[in-house]
């Protein structure tokens, strides 16, 4: 009753309040007071300002837990006004489900529909929106995180930072595509938009972009964090799976961003001890969450979400242990403190046993950030951010 509750003004608002002031009043200074030693920080290299951000993040991620969104997000029911940038509808592509794909939407009740689509441009850029390629030119499609039930596609989110940060460094790709799938929600709130929901949705921005602009599906490099990095290694499967069916060719590209590819439970832990600090602000894999349950549903279910290649590239059960042999070339990158790092490196493995390494003449190419944490790219004050976009750009570039 009371989760429901924290969810609605004005309790939502007496809830925000009292952590506010309370993260104020007392978290903040021992934070800052127990750092002031490095070895009591959650990694040595961290300042204290970074032990402080990381904290606070991880408070408002707790706090939004509870009451929900703090502010009212873009989502899919219409295109929100960018400064810089542009929305446009994105039409249902419902000939391109077949199969297992489409049996599963028939179960949860996924129906495709027209949804936003948000492209970007380097901020300096003069080129028109939505303008034809030019012959070779690549385009980054990108698909948000935020744990299938909140982010947004919108230029204006934080989350954009990363394909942006990815265009001006970049000297071939210049321009970005997002889609604004559909979030998926549970109780207690309305239960919808269960998977294969943001699938059906993510195809139909990849066929905008093969047949309304013309881009040649070698050119488009299909970029996800977190969330965004599942639902990327999804779509291409679905893509990789259906060679024959009709379906565009899979991309020319994969990056992957802290990519959460087991949405089961393989790579549970332990509930940690309680403790002053975290060293990341993404909650530690623990069983059956609300993001799980809002994602796969009740009509799918946990077994599902253990043994499914599509949801759970990375579940440490066999049945989920599938081909990687026809994907594309990709780029893996993860933080070396996030809670998702072992699954993250169990795909890289999968794929590099079946792709190879990029230094010994594969498709695969990881770069593991020293102590950063989770989707670290998003931030500009974190060390590595800057050093992982140039190790992207160059592998883009190349």
């Amino acid at each position: 009753m009371l989760d429901l509750l924290w969810r609605h003004q004005p309790f939502k608002a007496v809830y925000i309040l009292f952590k506010l002031y309370m993260t104020g009043i007392f978290w903040i200074p021992l934070w800052i007071t127990v750092a002031l030693l490095p070895v009591f920080r959650p990694r040595r290299s961290w300042s204290i300002l970074k032990t402080l951000k990381v904290q606070l993040i991880r408070r408002l991620g707790d706090v939004t837990a509870v009451t929900g969104p703090l502010f009212s997000e873009p989502d899919y029911r219409g295109i929100v006004s960018v400064a810089d940038g542009a929305g446009i509808w994105v039409n249902p592509a419902p000939d391109l489900i077949i199969g297992t794909v489409k049996l599963w939407a028939s179960v949860t009740g996924a129906m495709p529909v027209r949804v936003p689509g948000y492209w970007m441009h380097p901020r300096a850029s003069s080129k028109p929106i939505g303008l034809a390629p030019i012959p070779g030119e690549k385009v980054l499609y990108s698909l948000h995180g935020g744990g299938f039930t909140e982010g947004s596609a919108h230029p204006d989110h934080i989350i954009s930072n990363v394909a942006r940060r990815i265009m001006e460094s970049s000297k071939t790709v210049r321009r970005a595509f997002a889609i604004e799938y559909r979030l998926s929600t549970a109780p207690p709130g309305r239960r919808a938009h269960a998977f294969p929901t943001a699938l059906l949705d993510a195809l139909a921005g990849y066929k905008y972009l093969i047949n309304d602009i013309g881009f040649a599906p070698k050119d488009i490099i299909v970029e996800g964090d977190s969330a965004g990095g599942g639902l990327a290694v999804s779509l291409v499967r679905y893509l990789v799976d259906h060679p024959n069916a009709g379906l565009p060719a899979p991309p020319g590209g994969l990056l992957l961003l802290s990519p959460w590819v087991d949405l089961g439970c393989s790579h549970d832990v332990s509930p940690p001890p309680r403790r002053l600090f975290v060293a990341d602000y993404d909650a530690e894999p623990l069983g059956w969450d609300d993001a799980k349950e809002a994602y796969i549903g009740p009509a799918l279910g946990m077994g599902f979400a253990d043994l499914n290649q599509y949801v759970s590239s990375a579940s440490k059960y066999p049945p989920a242990d599938a081909s990687f042999h026809e994907f594309p070339r990709t780029f893996i990158a993860a933080g070396g403190a996030e809670n998702l790092l072992p699954q993250i490196r169990l795909l890289r493995d999968r794929m590099v046993r079946d792709l190879g390494t990029v230094d010994g003449g594969g498709k695969v190419a990881y770069f593991e950030a020293e102590d950063e944490p989770h989707d670290f790219m998003i931030f500009s004050f974190q060390p590595g951010t800057r050093d992982t976009v140039a190790r992207v750009s160059r592998w883009l570039d190349s």
